[in-house]
């Protein structure tokens, strides 16, 4: 095998990872957070009905809403309940 079909070879193998939903937690509202502006926002009991994010948008996310409301967000993973119809 040349150093090229090792490569291709090597390539296939690997797969990249979903990366992972998530939501703001805002511990001083004991909810997650749905969506937040200068103003105002506005959170949830639920985390399905919050705002999801991937990992990356969340740290950020919760950088800005700290900025803007000077209240801790907290990054949180999120899953899917499945529901049975």
């Amino acid at each position: 095998m040349n150093r090229n079909q090792r490569r291709t070879h090597r390539e296939k193998l690997t797969h990249s990872l979903t990366k992972q939903t998530c939501v703001l937690w805002v511990p001083e509202e004991k909810g997650y957070l749905a969506d937040f502006s200068p103003r105002q926002f506005r959170v949830m009991d639920n985390p399905a009905l919050a705002r999801h994010y991937t990992e990356d948008e969340a740290a950020s996310a919760a950088l800005s809403f700290r900025e803007v409301t000077g209240m801790r967000a907290a990054v949180r993973p999120y899953y899917p309940q499945n529901t049975v119809h």
